[in-house]
């Protein structure tokens, strides 16, 4: 942060004619000496319009909620069902809160995937098609890495929940969730994992699709959703053409930014 800080709002000036970017003068030497690391230097970087880069946390587990309740302005999660999305957003508003901050003023981001056809016929058959291109052995190798164990040595059927992972215990943790209820197997949380990271899947006709995303923001306590790719860049033009005009004639998208930077936009100040 005093890195950030360090340049004067008038500190760069751009003169072409002069050769002068930035008055020396009016960037201050940082010297920090901290707990785990010191410092003593000028920052090489001139500030952006906003200052300082908005500060966003990932990451389900204890200390990172903690972490994010006393430091984040924005949050990305990753919550299969709209039951353990409003779990995790009451869980965060609560910490927020016990921190001293406006439970509101942190901003939730759920991870989404987003199939979209003409109708819901159409969009499901593209899942259809989508789903096959998966290969058992890519998924079990990707599930593998994320874990920290080697599932081709383990039975496909076996419960992903009854197995010790020293992996990202929050990814397993999600994937156990998408069973709601149900057992998950090591097979089946390797596809999922491999086609949608555990993500909730939309999938359906424009006008479903903004159903469902109206779902997450009401019930889930969703501020917004980041978009998990299936193939691009079509995939993201699908949903600006067709999703955000409905999403728009509903009142629950902008048409128009209220701000020049990405931290006014997210505040809509």
């Amino acid at each position: 942060c005093q890195l950030w800080d360090s340049w004067q709002p008038d500190a760069v000036v751009a003169d072409r004619a002069t050769g002068i970017y930035a008055h020396p003068e009016k960037i201050r030497e940082v010297n920090f000496d901290g707990k785990h690391f010191r410092c003593r230097a000028r920052h090489f970087v001139a500030p952006s319009p906003q200052g300082r880069p908005v500060l966003w946390q990932a990451g389900a587990s204890e200390q990172g909620r903690q972490f994010a309740a006393s430091t984040a302005e924005a949050i990305f999660a990753i919550q299969p069902t709209v039951e353990t999305m409003r779990a995790y957003s009451d869980d965060i508003r609560e910490r927020v809160a016990a921190a001293g901050r406006d439970p509101e003023s942190v901003k939730l981001y759920y991870g989404a995937q987003v199939i979209i056809g003409a109708t819901d016929t159409e969009a499901r058959e593209k899942a259809a098609f989508l789903q096959a291109l998966l290969r058992p052995e890519a998924s079990l190798a990707m599930l593998s890495g994320q874990l920290g164990l080697d599932f081709s040595t383990f039975d496909p059927a076996s419960p992903l929940d009854e197995i010790p992972v020293p992996g990202i215990q929050g990814v397993k943790d999600a994937l156990v969730a998408t069973g709601a209820g149900e057992k998950v197997t090591v097979a089946e949380a390797a596809d999922i994992y491999a086609f949608r990271f555990s993500m909730p899947q939309v999938i359906g006709s424009p006008e479903s699709v903004a159903d469902q995303l109206e779902v997450f923001l009401d019930d889930g306590g969703a501020d917004g959703f980041m978009l998990l790719a299936t193939y691009t860049p079509g995939c993201f033009e699908e949903f600006v053409d067709l999703v955000v005009p409905e999403l728009q004639r509903r009142g629950r998208y902008r048409t128009a930014y209220p701000g020049r930077t990405l931290r006014a936009n997210i505040r809509n100040d």
